[in-house]
């Protein structure tokens, strides 16, 4: 349960930066959709919808027992949607963004040992 709770707060931490001088973090960007800016349209982005999704499961995950499958999936598209993050960091230099991303990627190596572990 930690595991997942240090997943869940990593990855809202992570920061991008884009256009000139315009950065957030992922909490920021969440408050900002769907409490200042609630649209049904900002759900149909594949990115804002997996990672919605994914913290809502793992959310779930928290508090009832969910399939293990769906949870390592979700942690999976999370993983995926941080070491793109990461791509973007490295491309452009931004040491910001790479510092971020590397707790939540050290943490879902973590929680992966762990789950292979148990079986």
């Amino acid at each position: 349960m930690k595991i997942k709770i240090l997943l869940l707060i990593s990855f809202l931490f992570c920061f991008l930066e884009w256009g000139n001088n315009k950065s957030a973090f992922i909490f920021e960007i969440i408050y900002t959709l769907f409490v200042e800016k609630l649209s049904v349209g900002n759900f149909f982005h594949p990115i804002i919808f997996i990672s919605f999704i994914s913290i809502l499961i793992i959310l779930t995950s928290l508090f009832a027992n969910i399939n293990i499958k769906l949870e390592k999936i979700t942690v999976i598209f999370l993983t995926l949607l941080v070491l793109f993050f990461l791509l973007i960091g490295l491309l452009s230099i931004r040491y910001k963004i790479i510092l971020s991303t590397l707790p939540f990627l050290f943490i879902a190596n973590y929680y992966f040992r762990n789950t292979f572990k148990l079986k």
